[in-house]
């Protein structure tokens, strides 16, 4: 994400780690030594760094979503209320446009193409978050967002690419999935304000054009997810 989102962070904080045998005293030292003189703090084998400056070329030479990406903010963190429980919600989004407004949210898949990446939407709940992330979105700005769009991006060469905006149905199906977590996170703090002081608990603890995307009718059945 940060070297496609952040690449300014991703410059400074990230590297290639040396590619040197250790297996000898000799080669060790002259590992760490290398390694000491990096200024990144987090390093990659050379076909992992690899593939991910190959990931964040593909995407930023897309000429739509380079073409988007020109008008949003990228890693902005909002905060809402959920209206109904009162606890306060959060949400980090990978790409927003406050003015259309729409999410883009980055996916590493073994396979970006619709009928297979539609079942990984559903098996990793990408539904529940785009619901989540559109909801607390809403409340953190005071505008009504609708439109997340899911970017699957191919985890081998050639990097295919697609954007799917997620479809009605499943943000609907999402929301529900939240709604119960959010229940769960409440019914956990029932709990605890049950059996604890939880005062001091609490001060101790601070549409576009592109094909849309539905979850299989399997998924749509909130008892199977």
């Amino acid at each position: 994400h940060d070297a496609i989102l952040l690449p300014k962070v991703f410059e400074t904080g990230y590297g290639k780690a040396p590619n040197i045998n250790r297996q000898s005293k000799a080669g060790k030292e002259a590992y760490a030594e290398a390694i000491l003189s990096l200024e990144a703090k987090i390093l990659f084998k050379e076909d992992d760094w690899e593939t991910i400056i190959n990931i964040r070329d593909a995407v930023l030479s897309h000429e739509t979503i380079s073409s988007i990406m020109k008008q949003g903010l990228p890693e902005v963190t909002f905060f809402a209320i959920d209206p109904i429980t009162r606890i306060l919600l959060k949400c980090r989004t990978d790409f927003v446009i406050l003015e259309d407004p729409f999410i883009l949210d980055f996916k590493t898949t073994p396979d970006p193409r619709i009928l297979k990446f539609r079942k990984k939407v559903a098996e990793l709940n990408y539904d529940r978050a785009g619901a989540f992330y559109l909801d607390v979105v809403s409340g953190a700005t005071g505008k009504k967002f609708t439109n997340f769009v899911l970017i699957p991006i191919g985890k081998k060469s050639p990097h295919d690419i697609n954007l799917f905006p997620l479809g009605e149905k499943s943000i609907e199906v999402g929301r529900a999935l939240c709604r119960r977590e959010i229940g769960k996170y409440q019914n956990l703090l029932n709990d605890i304000n049950g059996s604890h002081n939880f005062q001091n608990f609490k001060k101790r603890y601070h549409n576009i054009f592109f094909e849309v995307l539905e979850i299989p009718s399997y998924a749509t059945k909130l008892e199977s997810r």
